[in-house]
């Protein structure tokens, strides 16, 4: 977490939780423990620029309010990234490696230009190559102007 304030970017690919009865414990697993989403709204980044969760249901509500978006892309947006790409489901390591390089590879040829377009130009790549396939191609979301 000390280091996050000297990023403007951030890009976790690791196991995800989400805690449907309290969405406040859902979190990330990184190698030196959780980091919930509770840890992550305490955070202050005022340089903070765009977060990737590479992970599994990131952006999964609760049962009890499922219309309240508590969670880790709400948690990063709190914190102060503006553009969070998220998931609402469990995803696939391999796709979502795919989908992660074309992204990178889109918003780096736009010179750092749209996230949300990048992301769009990206699942449509991978849905092009298994269009049958929507569990795949499709759990990624963008949040943010």
């Amino acid at each position: 977490m000390a280091n996050l304030a000297s990023h403007a970017w951030v890009h976790y690919a690791c196991h995800g939780y989400s805690n449907l009865t309290d969405p406040s414990a859902s979190h990330l697993f990184l190698a030196d423990g959780a980091f919930t989403v509770t840890d992550l709204a305490r955070i202050h980044l005022p340089d903070a620029q765009l977060a990737f969760l590479s992970a599994c249901t990131t952006a999964q509500t609760g049962i009890a309010l499922p219309d309240e978006p508590i969670h880790m892309a709400a948690a990063c947006q709190l914190a102060g990234y503006r553009h969070v790409i998220a998931s609402l489901w469990a995803v696939s390591d391999n796709a979502t490696a795919a989908l992660a390089g074309t992204f990178y590879a889109r918003l780096i040829a736009e010179q750092l230009g749209n996230p949300a377009a990048a992301l769009h130009h990206a699942t449509r790549q991978v849905r092009d190559d298994v269009p049958e396939r929507p569990h795949l191609w499709a759990p990624c979301i963008h949040i943010g102007p």
